[in-house]
């Protein structure tokens, strides 16, 4: 429906590629073809290839959709909730989760579990090149075991360039244009970063980006919806920004409710947990998703909401 908006232009990709981006076997068969390290996937098609699978894997395994949004109206046809990820540490507990969707008659991927933290490049690409870049690594998130960063600090673009550039090279391949974010799970051990996904559009940990004067937003609105360039001010790059409230919830999972946490294979280190959340006040150069005190009303706002929550 993009031409039916009159005079609004609407910033947004191309349908054939947004489907690129959504479906993640397209995704990571991209990646590889440009060098990229993607975890070992299987599909299946049916419960006997799913059974194969269950026998021939290395564990622990995650378990996610190729395309959630493409399977959520069959899965709801026969009953069956959609789980963005589950884990297996063995294969009877693998084989239980293919019998739940024999009656749909539709198998979620099988991907190897990659440990680390989550590692997300971001990129505004116009007319196939790049014209601003930024990253950051994950320090908390949540859900604690991997979700969307509740904590985040900014990296170098000194740091990862090669991967840096093997991202781009992704992007260009998908023909995206405009701001996505090519997302990474880096064992900070070996310093090998796996793909997990694009998401192209704005990202929950936005704020970091705009504190460090990516101008992303600002891109989009002059080159694509204005067609002109606008002045790019110097990165700050030495940031960590912080969603309290998501913090406090996160913490709640962590000391309360360790049960609930999906991942089996997640460590959980309660004091130094606190540490860093008490710490992270008086940390030069911590910024906030939402505190702003000029204009403290949403921070407020949030935290009366998650109250009553």
């Amino acid at each position: 429906h993009r031409d039916a908006f009159g005079p609004v232009k609407v910033i947004a990709p191309q349908p054939d590629t947004f489907a690129r981006v959504l479906d993640k076997a397209r995704t990571l068969a991209l990646a590889e073809s440009v060098g990229i390290r993607v975890p070992r996937t299987r599909a299946a098609g049916s419960l006997e290839e799913w059974k194969t699978a269950c026998a021939e894997l290395n564990y622990p395994v995650v378990v996610k959709w190729a395309d959630p949004i493409a399977a959520m109206p069959r899965l709801r046809e026969h009953g069956l909730a959609l789980q963005k990820l589950e884990y297996a540490a063995d294969a009877p507990s693998l084989c239980r989760i293919g019998e739940r969707f024999a009656a749909a008659g539709i198998w979620p991927l099988i991907q190897e579990y990659c440990p680390g933290r989550g590692l997300g490049q971001f990129f505004f690409m116009h007319e196939g090149r790049v014209v601003r870049r930024f990253q950051h690594l994950r320090i908390a998130e949540w859900p604690p075991e991997g979700g969307f960063s509740s904590v985040c600090d900014a990296v170098p673009l000194s740091q990862h360039q090669a991967l840096q550039e093997r991202s781009v090279a992704l992007l260009q391949a998908v023909g995206w244009e405009g701001c996505a974010m090519v997302e990474y799970r880096l064992d900070e051990a070996t310093g090998e970063a796996v793909l997990m996904e694009i998401n192209g559009r704005f990202w929950g940990s936005f704020p970091l980006a705009v504190q460090a004067g990516a101008s992303f937003a600002s891109l989009a609105y002059h080159l694509q919806g204005l067609g002109r360039t606008p002045a790019l001010p110097p990165l700050r790059e030495a940031l960590r920004c912080r969603m309290v409230s998501t913090e406090v919830k996160r913490l709640v999972r962590l000391l309360f409710q360790p049960g609930r946490i999906r991942d089996p294979f997640f460590s959980i280190r309660p004091g130094r947990e606190l540490w860093r959340f008490a710490s992270d006040f008086l940390r030069p150069n911590t910024c906030y998703y939402l505190w702003d005190r000029r204009d403290p009303g949403p921070f407020l706002a949030d935290m009366r909401n998650y109250a009553l929550r």
